[in-house]
């Protein structure tokens, strides 16, 4: 059995619950908020300040253990999973998205969404692949339900 296929067995097994999904299935502990986006934001930017930048490995995560743990708390199943399931997706593209989204894509996800969601402070995000590259996506939650129908009881 290949990693990747022994890698989604786990996380199915170990993570998704018998649930009914219609869509796409992935970690809530992927899912962060604005704030939490903003910490690792804040983070990854004291790290290039001090000159480790995340795309020095050439498509290898290096640095030093606290950045590493950073990326794999926010960008983990990305990494461990994802890159293995699709195979225009490569662990250098995962870094170079986390460079972009630190230095650019960060700073305008607010003025992108807030159009859509009352409070985009309670909501959580994250980012996935999709049609080669990683995209946007909000987890769909009591938060989410709450904005978008008014009530949790629909």
């Amino acid at each position: 059995m290949d990693s990747s296929y022994r890698n989604w067995k786990i996380f199915l097994t170990e993570k998704v619950k018998k649930l009914y999904v219609h869509g796409y299935i992935k970690p809530e502990s992927a899912f962060h908020t604005l704030s939490e986006w903003r910490e690792f934001v804040d983070k990854v930017l004291n790290f290039q300040k001090q000159g480790v930048y995340v795309s020095h490995g050439h498509g290898n995560l290096v640095g030093p253990q606290e950045l590493l743990d950073l990326i794999e708390e926010f960008y983990g199943f990305q990494l461990q999973v994802d890159v293995d399931r699709y195979d225009l997706l490569t662990t250098k593209n995962v870094l170079d998205h986390i460079e972009d989204f630190v230095n650019h894509r960060y700073w305008s996800l607010e003025n992108e969404f807030e159009q859509y969601f009352q409070n985009m402070n309670e909501l959580r995000f994250a980012y996935f692949y999709s049609r080669g590259d990683l995209e946007p996506y909000v987890l769909i939650d009591d938060a989410f339900t709450n904005q978008i129908y008014g009530s949790t009881n629909n």
